[in-house]
């Protein structure tokens, strides 16, 4: 017999912290051109910085096309965010997993080891 976790189809992704996440929440700006994330460039390049470290891990570990998962109300402002710089990565939200999906987060995009941001 399968246990439940056997019957599962696992879907590989990059997570982002929850310190990332709040980061980015804090900063959902709406304007005249729209709502999106409005980042000071620092934090935008170690933010990209972050994807195209834990991207090229996964690549060298065998696996492809990874997706970066996040909160709902993420999601669709971290795409716009990230689009221009990494056009083939999706993003995906935790509400677009069906339930007979396991998640298996092979590392996460943070703000570890880098000083001065204010959290």
């Amino acid at each position: 017999m399968f246990s439940n976790d056997e019957k599962r189809i696992t879907l590989n992704v990059i997570a982002l912290n929850d310190k990332v996440e709040e980061y980015l929440r804090n900063n959902i700006v709406k304007d005249e051109t729209g709502t999106k994330i409005i980042l000071d460039s620092h934090i935008s390049a170690i933010i990209m910085n972050e994807i195209d470290e834990k991207y090229n891990w996964c690549k060298l570990n065998g696996f492809n096309n990874v997706p970066i998962i996040c909160r709902p109300d993420l999601r669709l402002y971290f795409r716009r965010l990230i689009e221009k710089n990494f056009p083939r990565i999706q993003v995906i939200s935790y509400m677009e997993i069906p339930p007979d999906y396991k998640l298996e987060v092979l590392c996460s995009i943070e703000f570890k080891g880098y000083r001065n941001i204010n959290l």
